[in-house]
């Protein structure tokens, strides 16, 4: 055999050698990875019941029935209990009204279940101090200022719904929402509460909450309270995710919700197959549903079949459905000497071609072949190297330490393009 034939097959056989190890590897940790999760969204599951004329509880037995593992618990503002009814705006009676003068804006008075006032009172007494939030009455919330300001501020969960979502032997995945003006004490006591609830978050809405300026605190939180976080990887929709997403790895799982436009071509059994390819082809764990209530929808019941058929889909390819999501470890990725092995590959298979192909004499022929399997296996090696001088000139970028205090914290996600008026020589996430 020519010198060239035999320096290129020796590389390639060589090369398919040493992508035995990862390979091996990957195929194992794909099959100690085989839970899925079914997670219902809560509005979608009690609007359902109302229509249909089912008590909530019965709802949720059905859908543990179906298969359902999970339900989601959105978190309580004062805008979302006003749409829902459960506070409605009623001005105090003569002489029953806070007799004192407010201490910002103008008093606010809502009527509702006595136990939500009193709980919404505490909290939003608790947040924003400045409200003078208090219970008039028994079942009349006060507070100074205007629901413009307040309304969307995040007041924690309500325990009575996580209890009965648990009676049903489903578990809770608290919901926190974002808002204007989040600081760290804030951002701490609504995911200390969510870990009250359930040891897995996934924020609503297309923010993170904390974003952008402290989203530092809420990784803080996370880790605190050892929280599981929900990165909805496909659809990518909510800002600040891959800050909080890497710096809590492995401590999360992949998760998608089709939005309205995904769902508007499918039926359910349509959306049951694609739960099943998304949980096969891109690691998906975490599938959370929304029931179908315009387009292919006979009936709000109708949802309970659509989570039997997602369940059956991710069953028929290989996976159990649980509410116990085991620790993802990182997916395996080939080291270093294994990338070279397969450059080395690669190369020999190349060189291999070349010889064949071009009609070269033997003298230039096999140091090509031999430049050829070595440059492909010193890439990776160069890379390596490339990387490890880039991370030393990026600490060395400040020429001092980062222990200090910029006047803002810079671990967030910037969505925009500003001037600090300095060189921060350091990278953003720009998510």
């Amino acid at each position: 055999m020519k010198p060239s034939r035999l320096i290129a097959l020796t590389a390639a056989l060589a090369g398919a050698a040493g992508s035995l190890a990862p390979l091996r590897r990957r195929h194992q940790w794909e099959q100690a990875h085989r839970r899925a999760a079914i997670c219902v969204d809560y509005d979608d599951a009690q609007d359902a019941a109302v229509r249909a004329g089912l008590p909530f509880a019965d709802m949720l037995a059905r859908l543990a029935a179906e298969g359902a593992t999970h339900v989601s618990l959105p978190e309580l503002t004062l805008d979302r209990l006003l749409a829902l009814g459960r506070l409605v705006p009623r001005a105090a009676a003569d002489g029953q009204g806070p007799a004192s003068a407010p201490p910002v804006g103008h008093w606010t008075t809502l009527h509702g279940e006595a136990g939500l006032v009193e709980a919404v009172a505490s909290e939003l007494a608790a947040r924003i101090p400045q409200t003078a939030a208090r219970v008039l009455d028994g079942r009349t919330l006060a507070f100074a200022g205007n629901l413009r300001a307040v309304g969307g501020l995040g007041l924690g969960f309500e325990t009575a719904a996580a209890r009965q979502i648990q009676a049903a032997s489903l578990a809770v995945v608290p919901r926190p929402v974002a808002y204007d003006w989040p600081n760290p004490i804030l951002v701490a006591r609504t995911l200390a509460a969510a870990a009250a609830l359930g040891d897995t978050v996934a924020f609503a809405g297309t923010m993170i909450l904390g974003h952008e300026m402290h989203l530092d605190a809420t990784v803080a939180a996370l880790a605190a309270h050892d929280l599981r976080f929900v990165y909805f990887a496909e659809s990518r929709h909510q800002k600040g995710d891959w800050f909080v997403a890497k710096r809590r790895a492995p401590r999360l799982i992949l998760g998608h919700q089709m939005t309205p436009a995904e769902m508007v071509p499918l039926d359910y059994h349509a959306a049951a197959h694609n739960w099943a390819h998304l949980a096969r082809e891109r690691g998906i764990r975490f599938c959370y549903l929304n029931f179908f209530r315009v387009l292919h929808a006979t009936g709000p019941l109708e949802g309970l079949r659509y989570v039997h058929a997602v369940k059956h889909a991710l069953v028929d390819a290989g996976y159990e459905v649980s509410a116990v999501m085991g620790e993802p470890d990182p997916v395996p990725a080939p080291t270093t000497p294994e990338l070279a092995l397969g450059g080395l590959g690669a190369g020999g298979l190349g060189a291999a071609a070349a010889v064949t192909v071009l009609p070269l004499p033997e003298r230039v022929a096999a140091p090509l072949a031999a430049l050829a399997v070595a440059g492909a296996a010193a890439l990776p090696l160069a890379e390596r190297a490339w990387l490890a001088r880039r991370a030393i000139a990026r600490e060395g970028g400040h020429g001092h330490a980062h222990d200090h205090d910029h006047g803002h914290s810079h671990a967030h996600d910037h969505g925009h393009d500003h001037d600090h008026g300095h060189d921060h020589n350091h990278d953003h996430d720009h998510d």
